[in-house]
């Protein structure tokens, strides 16, 4: 019988476990493979045994805790020998498991055995070692492909393929793999809904919910008759944090539809999680109860978008940040803090403050005075009309919507006949040029410079019968919008200023036009576009205009 070469160090016995062996029975369960590393030493003289386990890793992971203490012990010359089962135990990935094998053991003098692949350091090298490794990574990457393959199925057939339920929801006894309302959980999802819905914030949310001791999603953990309860080991249940409610408010699973395949692993060797394209997810609709409805959710992911675009209040009392545009080229308008008696700062062109006026656009601007006063204005007399009488301020909406969008269609149309009348015209001129030009009437310097300018021409006006094709295709404001808008700006009846939340959740953009004549005196005009109903005029149905502010005004 072989002796140990170092008395003082131990002999490691290893085990490893995962799913993804796919092993029948208990061939090779952890009972199994210890009582055959026990057997193996007993038998072959090895003494001071230490057994190191890892239940439930896969072999293409080495960073499992025993295996790590396994390591750091060998690397500080505390282990003279290893045994496994096989190399597959070890580690399902060649290269890795080769540099274990060939470097890391023999440097630190490690003899290392493999039962049932014959392979002992001390009889020198395994030619069919590495090989059997590559077989081994090739059995995971084999399995790996299966599984995915076998996920990808089930998810396109509507079967809840992921491992934990989204809270709220349970499996179907019937069904394991179809989701239905947990009763003791969905009536938590619910009010979260509500409250989201009645315009709390995530934050506020979450402190009602610890109020009420509802506990929170990963409190919970799975028992032993597979069902989830609260783990009597959790420090603090019921704390709730905005990131889980906001989690919830933004999961579609929650008006019954059902998405998969929206993540995945870069390799089987590399777990890191990567965003697939929208247009490769599996989607089911409406695949099993919702415990809301989707207009509510819909609007929900509206208010939160908003709420994402409002920042801290910051020096530089840029509160319109990323909502001031221009009316001529369309940029954004920068905003230039001040320090002075006179203003705390104005919005100038974008595009005139990067590439200047030759390049760019005009240099007009507004101070931010000038925005306040005419927004507080606004939405107060908006906010009021819908306080008195709601019903007639969205039948008055509606009715404005309508008579618009006749309007744009009506000078839409006239813009159709007029591209279509070019067009004919067009026509003519190029067969004409065209026979001028084989008959030698003209050069082919100008044949060449006139059927360009034609060709030009009638890309653009082809391209321009599109759009205004694709506009009068276009509908009015849908009703349910417009009831949104109502009660979105029936909170803020009473305001006296601005905040940067007021703005941002009210307003989806402001255009600043440059500064013309009007009524025989200068103005500028401002058109106000607010969320979900799009451009309000003034109460005389006119474009409102910036007002004239004086440092007084601050």
């Amino acid at each position: 019988m072989l002796k140990q070469l170092h008395e003082n160090r131990i002999t490691a016995l290893y085990c490893r476990l995962s799913r993804d062996d796919g092993y029948i029975g208990d061939s090779c369960s952890i009972a199994s493979q210890r009582a055959m590393l026990e057997e193996y030493a007993s038998n072959h003289g090895f003494d001071n045994c230490e057994f190191f386990i890892d239940d439930g890793y896969s072999g293409t992971n080495f960073e499992r805790p025993d295996f790590s203490r396994m390591l750091d012990m060998i690397e500080h010359n505390m282990v003279s020998t290893l045994v496994v089962k096989d190399l597959s135990r070890l580690g399902r990935e060649y290269l890795k498991t080769g540099y274990y094998t060939e470097i890391v053991f023999p440097m630190h003098d490690v003899r290392f055995i493999a039962i049932n692949d014959g392979v002992d350091s001390i009889n020198g090298d395994n030619e069919f070692a590495p090989l059997k490794n590559v077989f081994n990574e090739y059995y995971t990457r084999d399995i790996s492909k299966k599984i995915r393959s076998s996920i990808r199925i089930k998810a396109s057939r509507g079967e809840y393929v992921n491992g934990r339920t989204p809270y709220g929801y349970m499996r179907d006894p019937f069904n394991r793999n179809h989701l239905i309302p947990d009763s003791d959980k969905a009536p938590v999802v619910r009010m979260i809904f509500r409250m989201a819905s009645e315009g709390k914030s995530t934050y506020a949310i979450a402190v009602t919910l610890q109020q009420k001791k509802c506990p929170r999603p990963n409190a919970y953990i799975r028992g032993e008759d597979g069902a989830y309860h609260v783990d009597p080991k959790c420090e603090n249940p019921y704390e709730w944090s905005s990131r889980s409610v906001s989690d919830i408010l933004t999961n579609i699973t929650y008006i019954g539809h059902l998405f998969n395949g929206m993540t995945s692993h870069r390799s089987f060797k590399d777990k890191t999680k990567i965003k697939i394209s929208e247009d490769k997810w599996i989607k089911r609709m409406d695949d099993h109860e919702p415990l809301v409805d989707e207009e509510v959710f819909l609007k929900i992911q509206e208010d939160l978008k908003a709420r994402q675009r409002v920042k801290k209040p910051t020096a530089d009392n840029n509160l319109y940040r990323g909502l001031c545009k221009c009316a001529d080229c369309g940029s954004t308008m920068w905003f230039t803090g001040r320090n002075d008696r006179r203003s705390l700062g104005c919005y100038t062109c974008g595009r005139f403050k990067s590439k200047g006026s030759k390049k760019g656009c005009s240099s007009h601007y507004i101070k931010i005075e000038q925005v306040n006063t005419l927004l507080v204005g606004e939405v107060t007399r908006i906010g009021s009309m819908v306080k008195s009488d709601k019903e007639s301020f969205v039948t008055g909406l509606v009715e404005a919507a309508e008579n618009e969008l006749a309007m744009q269609n009506s000078e839409d149309r006239r813009d159709l006949d007029e591209c279509s009348e070019r067009l004919n015209e067009l026509k003519v001129l190029t067969c004409k040029v065209y026979e001028d030009h084989v008959f030698g009437r003209i050069s082919d310097d100008v044949y060449t410079r006139l059927s360009d300018s034609y060709d030009e021409e009638i890309n653009k006006l082809t391209e321009r019968a599109s759009d205004l094709n694709s506009s009068l295709l276009r509908t009015r404001v849908p009703d349910k919008d417009i009831r949104r808008f109502a009660d979105l700006v029936e909170k803020y009846a009473g305001i006296t200023k601005m905040t940067d939340e007021i703005a941002h959740e009210l307003i989806e953009r402001i255009e600043v036009h440059e500064k013309e004549t009007i009524n025989e005196s200068i103005g500028m005009r401002v058109d106000v576009y607010y969320r979900y109903v799009g451009k309000i005029c003034d109460a005389h149905g006119n474009d409102l205009l910036a007002p004239k502010i004086g440092w007084h005004n601050r």
